[in-house]
């Protein structure tokens, strides 16, 4: 299975940046990666497939994606690169409000908290929703959504199926500043799994991404 804490050659920091009703949604990903060179255009290209393909279509109608950056950040920091995707909508249903978001858990062979990481994402359609938790029409439709991102970015039990760029989770204590450790602070995502309660993004205001 993927090591507790991964030898990359390279630690790379993804943010999807979008927008819904009025407020900017910011979600952080970290790869790590052995490619030289590395190519952040074609990660970002591989990681928004994902979501034009699996995500936006689930989402509400009101959640708009409008770019993917990323950048190097050890074993030093580069400069950023952005992609502006194409934006795909077809529920045509309303969400929630923008602080209410689906709660996917990421998990490593390590233990403590440093070994676990999430992310927030905003979107959900009011109609797969009831009693504060995503019903079971909902919940199977970020099934897919997963699924891609395993099978593009986490690496089986086989050496051979390695993968370009892979999911981990970085701890931010133990990067330091400048993320100066971050090659030392990463461990390799196992597995993905989302929460079926709705959770609550406290911290997000009227024009302001977290």
């Amino acid at each position: 299975m993927s090591q507790v804490i991964a030898p990359y050659a390279s630690v790379i920091q993804v943010v999807i940046k979008g927008r819904l009703h009025g407020s900017q949604t910011n979600n952080v990903l970290h790869f790590g990666t052995n490619q030289n060179p590395i190519n952040i255009p074609a990660l970002l290209v591989a990681v928004a497939a994902c979501i034009r393909q699996n995500l936006l279509p689930v989402l509400s109608e009101e959640f708009v994606l409008e770019k993917l950056t990323g950048k190097q950040i050890w074993p030093a920091l580069q400069d950023e690169v952005e992609l502006v995707p194409p934006n795909v909508t077809f529920t045509g249903l309303p969400g929630l409000p923008s602080f209410n978001s689906v709660l996917f858990r990421l998990s490593t062979n390590g233990g403590g908290r440093s070994g676990k990481g999430r992310f927030f994402l905003p979107g959900l359609v009011a109609n797969d929703t009831s009693n504060s938790k995503i019903n079971s029409n909902g919940f199977g439709k970020f099934l897919p959504f997963i699924a891609c991102l395993v099978a593009a970015f986490i690496a089986g039990i086989d050496p051979v199926q390695r993968r370009d760029y892979e999911l981990v989770v970085l701890s931010r204590k133990n990067a330091g500043t400048n993320f100066v450790n971050a090659g030392t602070s990463v461990r390799a995502v196992t597995s993905i799994s989302h929460s079926n309660v709705i959770s609550t993004t406290v911290s997000r205001q009227l024009g302001q991404g977290s």
